[in-house]
């Protein structure tokens, strides 16, 4: 980071903190698989490897909390709120992962709209999307709230010859690249839970969508959210339009059948809306610090 050498520089420093906070805290939730769907959660526990996954989230809250502790510098200056901000995200990681798993167990209520009395399986985890996000939000303005209050600031340890704003950029993107990469999974199963479009997960075929159509689908999204999110950046906006057509194009057969029409549409279109937004906050990061 350059050395702060005029007001708007050292006004910066706040923002840059709270963008590289935001970037551990997405790589610290998404550097792990965690269970997005009911029948995944199950399956840890046939295997018994819910055990083995809370141990490797108490590793990972740990490698979060010493990351988040040293981000401002190691000085002994600022220590309160150093450890406010590591708190309140080793919090909300837990909170975020353990309570994932109990939401996406959740059958849907008996007076929900949502509910199918023939098919319940498909209407758990009806509020994962807006857990997803509702948590990113509470803890990422709690830590804004706690750097505003304190006046926090950056202590580099390593001096690089980068205009404080640009490191705003890379922080910030980098943290969008990550939840569209791992979150934005979740934001869209939560939405195809929702609305019951969710097929069911074989393991043969026959019978519904073969785990290996279903892993080489999720790989598809995180593709296209990354694309969608890249043409959104650079107002390639015509690109957008190409890929979702090209998309319907290849599966335009599949399309004859309603209920894989549905799960194609409502996926594509949650998929798309985060990588909309996603591009559009990359343009307000780029058009106000690069």
């Amino acid at each position: 980071m350059v050395p702060p050498g005029d007001v708007d520089e050292r006004l910066l420093a706040p923002v840059l903190l709270w963008t590289q906070v935001a970037c551990v805290w997405m790589l610290a939730n998404y550097a792990l698989q965690d269970p997005s769907d009911h029948r995944e959660v199950e399956e840890k526990k046939h295997l018994r490897e819910m055990r083995k996954w809370k141990q490797h989230l108490g590793i990972r809250a740990a490698l979060l909390t010493g990351a988040a502790a040293a981000l401002p510098g190691f000085g002994t200056t600022q220590l309160v709120p150093r450890v406010l901000i590591a708190a309140l995200m080793l919090f909300g990681m837990f909170i975020m992962a353990l309570g994932r798993v109990r939401v996406v167990e959740r059958r849907a209520p008996a007076r929900s709209p949502f509910r199918d009395p023939v098919d319940l399986r498909a209407r758990r985890g009806i509020w994962l999307a807006e857990w997803e996000l509702g948590t990113h939000f509470v803890v990422l303005l709690a830590v804004a709230l706690v750097i505003g209050a304190f006046g926090v600031t950056v202590e580099p340890l390593l001096v690089l010859p980068v205009r404080t704003g640009r490191l705003i950029c890379f922080a910030g993107i980098c943290a969008l690249v990550v939840f569209l990469a791992r979150g934005g999974a979740h934001v869209v199963r939560g939405f195809m839970n929702k609305v019951g479009t969710l097929p069911t997960m074989t393991r043969q075929p026959e019978g519904g969508v073969d785990w290996v159509e279903y892993n080489r689908g999720r790989m598809i999204g995180v593709l296209e959210r990354m694309l969608l999110a890249l043409f959104m950046a650079v107002q390639a906006y015509q690109a957008i339009g190409l890929l979702i057509a090209a998309k319907g194009l290849i599966r335009s057969k599949e399309l004859e059948d309603r209920g894989f029409a549905e799960y194609f549409l409502v996926g594509t279109l949650a998929s798309t809306l985060l990588a909309i937004g996603a591009g559009v906050l990359i343009q307000l990061l780029l058009h106000s610090f690069w």
